[in-house]
């Protein structure tokens, strides 16, 4: 019997925001405000599912707040239901972060033992 796959994690697909990265540190930080823009896009999501009447604001970082750190970087940035940019880097799905973070680690088991552990399914 084939063992099912197991989908990437958000926790696990943003350990490759802090990994090397051609271009050096101005990337790392576009990938970051990438990360933090999908967090906040996902968090709006959920609060008008869970809290109608409430603002994403009261839960955590919305996408305002990404916008005004992105501003202050000098960094061009857009965020929408379609897609979020950041000078003209768009942010990788999940599973795409995960293979990349297995890749940059050179074993294979990484993103399973990182994913386990940020699950506690250890």
């Amino acid at each position: 019997m084939a063992k099912p796959r197991r989908w990437p994690s958000p926790a696990a697909a943003s350990a490759s925001a802090v990994l090397p990265a051609p271009g050096g540190a101005r990337r790392r930080v576009i990938r970051s405000v990438l990360i933090r823009a999908s967090s906040a896009r996902w968090l709006g999501k959920a609060v008008k599912i869970a809290d109608p009447a409430g603002t994403a604001s009261a839960y955590g970082e919305d996408q305002a707040r990404v916008q005004a750190c992105a501003t202050a970087l000098g960094l061009s940035y857009v965020c929408n239901s379609k897609k979020a940019e950041c000078e003209t880097e768009l942010l990788p799905g999940y599973t795409d972060r995960a293979t990349d973070f297995e890749k940059a680690v050179g074993v294979g088991a990484s993103y399973s033992i990182y994913s386990g552990a940020a699950h506690a399914e250890l």
